[in-house]
């Protein structure tokens, strides 16, 4: 059995006389056999190559510009959108804690009528020696394995009970 996914699209693919399914819907050939392979990767958009960031099968299912991006530069949208944190890595607003990448925004400001976390205190210590405190804190993922290396850890989550130094605002 193989079993191809994708971020909007899964497809079981069984053996011969098993239907494939795509979206919830049975595939069959014109013999009444399951539908080709190919034709499940043309159906879900899965790319010939690998992403040459991740080496990783990926689909182009996305909206654009994103769908583009995919096919022309051969990236999946994962490191996509690990490029733009990389690109953002000198932003004082900027934070990757363990390996996941976080966006600070002005306390009191609502991003799509909500606020990060719903709110919640962060005390963060940056590497360079900044203190901040949010309550509007965003989190933008994981950073992909193929992504560590460029994109390091900046700072870290203070504690409660932990001693805080001076506060500088972003």
């Amino acid at each position: 059995m193989v079993f191809v996914t994708t971020r909007n699209h899964a497809a079981i693919v069984q053996g011969e006389k098993n239907t494939h399914q795509i979206n919830g819907e049975h595939w069959k050939g014109r013999s009444g056999w399951a539908a080709s392979p190919e034709i499940i990767r043309e159906r879900c958009g899965i790319q010939p190559n690998p992403c040459k960031e991740c080496g990783n099968i990926f689909s182009d299912t996305w909206c654009e510009p994103y769908k583009t991006i995919c096919r022309e530069e051969g990236i999946c949208h994962g490191c996509q959108h690990d490029r733009k944190i990389y690109e953002k890595q000198g932003d004082p607003r900027s934070a990757v804690v363990d390996g996941v990448s976080y966006w600070i925004e002005p306390d009191g400001r609502a991003n799509y009528g909500s606020i990060g976390h719903g709110g919640a205190e962060f005390r963060i210590l940056f590497n360079d020696g900044r203190f901040v405190v949010s309550h509007n804190l965003w989190c933008q993922g994981d950073i992909k394995a193929a992504w560590r290396d460029r994109i390091p850890d900046n700072a870290r989550f203070l504690r409660y009970n932990e001693a805080s130094p001076t506060i500088t605002q972003p």
